[in-house]
């Protein structure tokens, strides 16, 4: 599918940057989203009634951009799951770090990306790199930061790194994949890291947001090198604190469900994960918003049984 955007959008888009964050696919558990069709060490896996459900949704979500696609995508962490040591690998299904991080290249093709062909801005599903065959220039930057080494590194090989390679990430600070990745983007600096800090106690839960950036902003050097936006991941929840028009931090929802264990940490009460994309647009005067894209149901809510 290839579409040639408007003019009148196109004189919109040149007036913001578009910003598409997805976070901790954790692509390979089988609580986790992936592909209709994953290979599992060179055999067809048959994803479960949950993946099957978040795949509906990942493509629910791509839905809410497509006519106005991104100008930066940022995976902000744990693309795939790893081998899941503590699990003893049984919430896999597959072991092998290479059939994840192929079938995660497959939901990130799906994602439509902006070229640029004879002056012209052309988006399509990125399943090749041509428009009438020929060679278009790729206009989306993308950009790779680096998850919980449980998760990404395999004995001191970060695999985030073959993931940038495999995607063509911007190098930044000489790697595909770095722990912060810092945009100035129309005057504005955006900081994207997947680790974070949380409360056990849920209302309180994004107050390490608050505590994390005024720890930056008391040792920063000047004005302009505090962040005016904080971008995290990591506790697959939605959480948002703010100082006003000075700064704002939010972390981001994921593409994991919840497990067992979590319940039974938490009991029924517990929050369970929060399932989307987010999107970031910073207009051309610096002003800054995001949207959570929430597909719909795609909630694990447990049943009501009604007996009378």
């Amino acid at each position: 599918m290839r579409i040639l955007l408007n003019k009148k959008l196109i004189k919109r888009v040149m007036k913001r940057v578009r910003i598409l964050i997805i976070n901790d696919l954790h692509d390979g558990s089988i609580h986790a989203i992936c592909s209709d069709k994953p290979i599992s060490e060179g055999k067809r896996y048959v994803p479960n009634k949950s993946q099957e459900t978040l795949l509906k949704g990942w493509k629910e979500c791509i839905k809410m951009f497509k006519d106005d696609p991104p100008d930066i995508i940022v995976i902000n962490g744990e693309p795939v799951e790893g081998n899941n040591k503590k699990g003893f690998s049984k919430e896999l299904w597959s072991q092998e770090l290479v059939d994840q991080v192929r079938d995660f290249k497959k939901l990130f093709d799906m994602i439509p990306q902006k070229y640029e062909k004879d002056g012209r801005i052309f988006y399509s599903l990125p399943k090749d790199s041509g428009v009438d065959g020929k060679i278009i220039k790729s206009l989306t930057k993308i950009y790779l930061t680096r998850g919980s080494a449980y998760h990404v590194d395999i004995e001191g090989t970060p695999i985030e790194e073959f993931v940038g390679d495999y995607i063509h990430a911007e190098t930044y600070n000489n790697l595909k994949a770095n722990y912060h990745v810092q945009l100035r983007i129309n005057g504005k600096l955006l900081s994207f890291a997947h680790e974070t800090g949380y409360s056990k106690n849920y209302p309180a839960r994004g107050n390490k947001l608050a505590q994390e950036w005024t720890t930056h902003a008391a040792s920063a050097i000047s004005e302009k090198d505090k962040w005016d936006y904080s971008i995290r991941a990591h506790i697959h929840q939605i959480n948002i604190r703010s100082f006003g028009t000075k700064w704002t931090g939010i972390t981001c929802p994921a593409w994991k469900y919840s497990l067992g264990d979590y319940f039974e940490r938490h009991g029924p009460n517990g929050i369970p994960a929060d399932i989307g994309m987010t999107i970031v647009d910073v207009e051309s005067n610096g002003d800054i918003s995001h949207k959570f894209l929430i597909p719909k149901g795609v909630k694990l809510d447990n049943k009501v049984i009604i007996h009378g």
